[in-house]
């Protein structure tokens, strides 16, 4: 049934009983999964097309990363979130859930994505920019989510929004950000995925992360510095601590889907 932008779509509501059926589930994810909110937007069908218990399994993947580091790092639940890029709410919708008080603010450089998720989730917005210097966010965060975007950048750019999130957490808030590591190299080396590049970019990839630590390429054709990146757990350290006087309280190799590294910082 289509309803406007957004589609409720049985696929999704059968990924999430198929989800429920199985076992292995905590009883806090069973309660995410009975609770969250499945509408979605048609720029988002293809996902449910190919797998809908997936795109919720990623969902549960982030919030498993969030929810562990709350509970041990912080004691108290967040008031102000940041979900960054939030994209069309595939992270969003189970913050919603799991924090239902919590302001959250959904930074994205799609005006289409943060009019749903608006709409959608209830939640604040804000219009992203290339430049991350330039990018003002219009408050301080007790948490901080971005997934699979460090993993598109450059390390000059990788280090330019660390540098804004570490300005914009508050003291005693979480930051958690995802990268490409070693999981990704063995994808890579492997030939399981090739992330839409060609086998040229991908050697070479591979060889700047061996030599430097932190390697980028773009995609093809250009898309303005976005592509993707490849880098050791050292070198993410170092830039995160560059930035400023924060600290890693958690680092998960593949810890997001089996497939991004998962750093929790604590300001």
């Amino acid at each position: 049934m289509k309803i406007g932008f957004w589609h409720q779509t049985p696929d999704l509501q059968s990924g999430r009983d198929e989800l429920l059926r199985k076992s292995g589930l905590t009883n806090i994810q069973k309660r995410w999964l009975e609770s969250v909110e499945t509408k979605i937007h048609k720029c988002e069908l293809p996902y449910l097309k190919t797998n809908p218990t997936h795109y919720l399994q990623v969902g549960l993947s982030a919030m498993e990363s969030i929810q562990n580091s709350v509970t041990e790092y912080r004691g108290k639940t967040p008031h102000s979130i940041l979900d960054f890029p939030s994209g069309f709410g595939r992270i969003t919708r189970f913050l919603r859930v799991a924090f239902p008080q919590a302001d959250i603010e959904c930074a994205e450089i799609n005006k289409s994505a943060l009019r749903f998720c608006k709409r959608t989730f209830g939640t604040d917005s804000t219009q992203s920019e290339n430049d991350f210097s330039k990018l003002r966010l219009k408050r301080n965060y007790d948490l901080i989510w971005c997934g699979s975007l460090i993993t598109h950048l450059s390390y000059e750019r990788s280090k330019t929004l660390l540098s804004c999130f570490y300005q914009h957490l508050n003291p005693g808030g979480l930051c958690l950000f995802t990268t490409h590591g070693e999981r990704v190299e063995e994808i890579l080396k492997n030939e399981e995925l090739t992330y839409s590049l060609s086998q040229t970019s991908i050697r070479n990839l591979i060889q700047d992360c061996d030599k430097t630590g932190y390697a980028f390429t773009e995609y093809e054709p250009p898309r303005t510095g976005y592509g993707l990146s490849l880098s050791k757990d050292a070198t993410i350290r170092k830039i995160a601590n560059s930035v400023g006087r924060w600290d890693l309280k958690r680092f998960k190799s593949a810890g997001w889907d089996n497939h991004q590294d998962v750093y929790t910082y604590q300001k």
